[in-house]
This record gives C-alpha cells, sequence and structure tokens, in this order.
C-alpha cells in the first residue's frame, strides 16, 4: 500500500473535536503546531473494509519534544474516555462511536471504539513515544482486541533507544 508524509484533516467530521486525537491516527490537529519534523503514514485494508490498519511514525526533533506531545495527548484522550462521539461524513447518517476506557501501558496509550450502529465492529487505537519517534496506530476489524497494541510493538521494536 502506499505511503505518505502529510498528516491528515478529519476535523471536520467529528463533532466533538476535543477526541480527534483518541479517534484518529495522525490527525494535523493533534500534531499541528507540536514541532514535528516528518512523518510516514501507511493505510492498509482489505478489499470489503473488514479489515483496516493505519500505522504511522511522527519524528520530532527530541525526544522531550516527543514526550511533550504525549503529555498533552494522555490528556485530552483521558477526558474522551468512555465517551460516545459522533461523526458526520458525507453521504451517509451520522456514525456513533463508543470509546472505551484509556489504558497507559509504560507509557503507550490505547483505547478502543465500537461503532454503535454495527454488531461489534471496533478498532484499538495505540499512541507512544519512543525517544523522538511518536508511533501511531489504529487497527479496526470485527471484535477488535489486542490487534493495535501487536502493531504498535512490531513498530517500536525497530525503534532506536
Amino acid at each position: 500500500m502506499p505511503t505518505r508524509s502529510t498528516l491528515y484533516d478529519d476535523a471536520a467530521e467529528i463533532v466533538e473535536k476535543e477526541c480527534l486525537g483518541a479517534f484518529g491516527p495522525a490527525e494535523h490537529a493533534t500534531y499541528g503546531d507540536s514541532g514535528w519534523t516528518g512523518a510516514q503514514l501507511q493505510y492498509l485494508r482489505d478489499a470489503n473494509f473488514e479489515h483496516e490498519a493505519f500505522q504511522g511514525v511522527i519524528a520530532f526533533p527530541t525526544a522531550a519534544a516527543a514526550q511533550k506531545l504525549m503529555a498533552a495527548q494522555t490528556a485530552q484522550w483521558s477526558s474522551c474516555a468512555n465517551r460516545t462521539i459522533t461523526l458526520n461524513k458525507a453521504n451517509v447518517p451520522p456514525q456513533h462511536r463508543a470509546l472505551g476506557p484509556l489504558i497507559n501501558t509504560n507509557g503507550a496509550l490505547s483505547m478502543t471504539s465500537v461503532l454503535q450502529e454495527s454488531a461489534g465492529r471496533g478498532c484499538q487505537r495505540v499512541l507512544g513515544a519512543r525517544n523522538n519517534i511518536v508511533i501511531d496506530v489504529s487497527v479496526c476489524r470485527q471484535d477488535v482486541t489486542t490487534q493495535g497494541i501487536d502493531f504498535f510493538k512490531a513498530i517500536a521494536t525497530k525503534v532506536a533507544t
């Protein structure tokens, strides 16, 4: 699948703008003026959109700058835990996602979301910093469990400490 080096901008689609970082990976609103210096992003999916994965690495000039972003995101994700958010996408009825609790495992934030208009389709978001790199992941599928964490760990092992 193709990669890109520009961030996403889905802010117009979400009603609860303060929860965009907890919901959407590599969003411009999340990284905007944080001092990031580069990004490599990749989106993968099967033909029927039954399995989707987003993986991204965002570089910062220093480990401290990456940790500053993580501190800000921890506060934002905390305020969005256990809430329902609304997405307004073009040409489809509004979608509602129930966000789960915030889990912080060794500095990696994770949160699941379940699409209320489906029978169990969900996503697991994971965000964490290793050295000066922020790893930003989302995996979506039926009955999602720890697939986002699995992606995160696989990427994190390749980042120099």
